[in-house]
């Protein structure tokens, strides 16, 4: 099963009155069966953010990408994303480097 998202959104006042910001990305996932009722989701996203005062925000208009692998056993949800973003360093603090994210969830 194939499925793609359009995920969009805006806001009127981003970080340190910097005015507008609008984000937009494309979510491709793959679900894959594997044994009897059970199955892998590949799934990734591109977007792009839009600052209007990129001084004021503290960063340059930018691209964001993942891609990973998620699964879920009885009540279990487990999932490894690779994130990343093209903000250099000089850029940038910690937050916009490239991160690999383990999760585990539990629906309850």
């Amino acid at each position: 099963m194939f499925a793609l998202t359009w995920i969009g959104h805006w806001s009127p006042q981003f970080a340190n009155d910097s005015g507008n910001e609008f984000y937009a990305a494309l979510v491709p996932a793959v679900t894959l069966p594997f044994m009897n009722d059970h199955s892998f989701t590949i799934k990734g996203s591109a977007g792009h953010t839009w600052v209007e005062d990129n001084t004021r925000a503290g960063i340059p208009d930018f691209w964001n990408w993942s891609g990973g692998l998620g699964t879920s056993w009885d009540k279990l949800s487990f999932g490894l994303m690779y994130h990343d973003t093209d903000v250099d360093e000089a850029n940038c603090n910690d937050n916009c480097g490239e991160k690999v994210v383990f999760n585990v969830a539990y629906d309850m």
